[in-house]
């Protein structure tokens, strides 16, 4: 047995209050009290013994009633002194072990699971430019309750974490993980509590600063991904009034125009909603309004107005008859609707118009 476990195993021998038990070899003991003498207390004269002790144990000693033997106050701080050490290990093997995880930078690295501030510090010290990183140790401040630090942690993020990923992958790389941390910030504003959180008051003010951030951004995926998140979140004002910006930069790309359309739709408000419909009809090139009805009848189905999604895409075959884009668009509404009468008409019409080749597409639909 080594020495560290005859001292694990010495608060396990039997004894009674007030009493040690002597059942340990003397040498043995020595051994152990020498290993450990720093967490010992110095020593004090041990309480003689009487000769009148004959109906005790043989193994042990008694002390005064309601006090503690000296060997008794010994074998604690043995005890705490192995618990301290073996925490010790324990935490220093974790942080090895996170380091060597993080030091490549590889992003989908299995990582173990982070739980204090100090593993989160070695993990993005040693990994910058790993967004989910960042993301996960602002998380970690606001299970907290701690708004202030999830903040400064994102902030932080950004200024530091993007110039690491700016110097190795480049521009768009940077500009992807600013977007994924723009995006972790608007979760985390959304998810504050007004004066519920330490920093909680501050939310309208911080979440307009996370709004304009990712409009100045101007990415459209993640300006796309914010839209739609605020409107989940039931901020309509703030998703519409983004779209609307985007829009604004982008007037000639459809795709921009159905983010605002569908801001509008999830607000309820279909009248605006049609109304950016007619704009982008008025404004957008005669090439791209195919593929801008077809997304707003995709819009008008998944809120509920059938006939008018049917409507948009027959508008699209009266003007293209020959386009397969817009028959399998136009089929694939028909049969998530059930309308399956209408799906086997209109793959009539377009086995009559389009080739073979197109002919085999259409009819793998059904």
């Amino acid at each position: 047995m080594s020495q560290t476990e005859a001292a694990l195993r010495l608060p396990a021998k039997r004894r009674r209050r007030g009493s040690v038990s002597c059942g340990l070899a003397e040498d043995e003991a020595a051994s152990v009290m020498s290993r450990f003498e720093k967490y010992l207390p110095p020593q004090s004269p041990s309480p003689s013994l009487s000769d009148d002790d004959d109906d005790q144990d043989e193994c042990t000693v008694s002390g005064a009633p309601g006090e503690e033997s000296t060997s008794g106050v010994r074998e604690r701080a043995i005890d705490q002194g192995v618990t301290s050490l073996l925490t010790s290990m324990e935490s220093e093997s974790r942080l090895a072990a996170i380091a060597q995880a993080t030091t490549d930078g590889d992003s989908t690295q299995k990582l173990p699971r982070l739980s204090s501030v100090e593993e989160f510090e070695v993990a993005v010290r040693n990994s910058p430019g790993n967004a989910r990183l960042w993301t996960l140790y602002a998380a970690h401040h606001l299970s907290a309750g701690n708004v202030a630090k999830a903040r400064s942690v994102l902030q932080r993020a950004m200024e530091t974490g993007e110039r690491a990923v700016l110097s190795t992958a480049g521009p768009a790389e940077a500009a992807n993980f600013t977007g994924s941390l723009l995006q972790a910030a608007l979760n985390l504003e959304i998810a504050v509590d007004d004066g519920g959180c330490e920093g909680g008051k501050d939310k309208l003010a911080e979440l307009e600063a996370v709004i304009s951030r990712i409009d100045q951004l101007d990415k459209e995926t993640f300006t796309k991904k914010a839209v739609d998140t605020l409107s989940t979140a039931g901020l309509h004002s703030q998703a519409e009034g983004l779209a609307k910006k985007l829009v604004k930069r982008h007037s000639l790309n459809p795709d921009a125009w159905l983010v605002l359309v569908r801001a509008r739709l999830r607000a309820g408000n279909v009248v605006a909603a049609r109304e950016a419909q007619r704009n982008a009809g008025r404004i957008l090139r005669l090439a791209q309004i195919p593929h801008f009805a077809l997304g707003s009848a995709r819009l008008e189905f998944e809120f509920g107005d059938v006939d008018r999604a049917i409507n948009l895409v027959e508008e699209q075959l009266a003007a293209s008859p020959r386009r397969k884009s817009i028959y399998v668009s136009y089929l694939k509404l028909l049969l998530s609707a059930g309308r399956t009468s209408d799906a086997e008409s209109v793959r009539a019409r377009a086995l009559k118009n389009l080739s073979e080749k197109d002919q085999e597409a259409i009819n793998k639909l059904f």
